[in-house]
C-alpha cells in the first residue's frame, strides 16, 4: 500500500512541475524579430544598487532511487547583499544613441557591442560584438 502512495505521490509532483512549465512564455522575454545593430560604447556608469538574488529559492532536485522518486529540496543561500545595474550608454550612429541597463560588470568604454531593440520592455540589450568602424 505504502508503495502505492509513493507512486501517486510522484505523479502528482511530476504534473505540478509540468502545469508550472506549461505557464512560461520564453516570447515574454525573447524577441526573435529584434533588430540588431552594432555599436561603440561610449560611457558606462553604476545607474542604481539593487539587492543580489542569489537568495531566491531554487526548485527541487528530483532522484531516481531503486525505483522511487526522491525529491531534494533546496534552501536559498545566504545573499551577498547588493549588486550594481550598470547603464551602458551606445553609439549606434551620429545619430542613434540607445542606453542598456545590465547588471554584468565586463563591458567597457570603446568596447564593439551588437544591439538589439525591441518594443519588449526588457530591451535594449546588447552582447559583445565585432566589425565596428573604427
Amino acid at each position: 500500500m505504502l508503495n502505492g502512495f509513493v507512486r501517486q505521490v510522484v505523479l502528482l509532483s511530476a504534473l505540478a512541475l509540468l502545469g508550472g512549465c506549461a505557464t512560461y512564455d520564453a516570447n515574454d522575454y525573447y524577441d526573435p524579430n529584434a533588430i540588431e545593430k552594432l555599436g561603440r560604447i561610449t560611457k558606462k556608469t553604476v545607474a542604481r544598487v539593487e539587492p543580489a538574488r542569489s537568495g531566491e529559492v531554487s526548485p527541487p532536485i528530483f532522484l531516481p532511487l531503486k525505483g522511487l522518486m526522491m525529491v531534494i529540496p533546496q534552501f536559498p543561500g545566504e545573499s551577498p547583499g547588493s549588486m550594481n545595474i550598470y547603464e551602458y550608454v551606445i553609439t549606434l550612429s551620429p545619430s542613434q544613441v540607445v542606453s542598456v541597463f545590465s547588471e554584468y560588470p565586463a563591458f567597457n568604454v570603446g568596447d564593439c557591442v551588437k544591439v538589439f531593440l525591441s518594443e519588449k520592455p526588457s530591451y535594449p540589450r546588447m552582447t559583445l560584438g565585432s566589425g565596428c568602424n573604427k
